[in-house]
């Protein structure tokens, strides 16, 4: 999924970037890296894509980063 499909999936479901760091125990400024494809974090990832219903290769694709647009 790209970063704006994941943004939509959190906002139908009222999950706010904020609130889930909070929840995953991690800075909001890690998870919106991840969310955009600029960082790779692999627990975090787990987290949302279980959060979310997906798995990981499902929300994020198969390659460890997604190519730049």
């Amino acid at each position: 999924m790209s970063p704006i499909e994941i943004k939509v999936l959190l906002l139908r479901r009222g999950l706010t970037v904020t609130g889930l760091a909070d929840e995953f125990r991690c800075y909001r400024q890690e998870l919106s890296m991840l969310i955009n494809g600029r960082r790779v974090y692999p627990q975090l990832r787990e987290k949302l894509a279980r959060k979310l219903g997906y798995t990981v290769e499902q929300l994020f694709g198969t390659n460890n980063r997604r190519k730049a647009a």
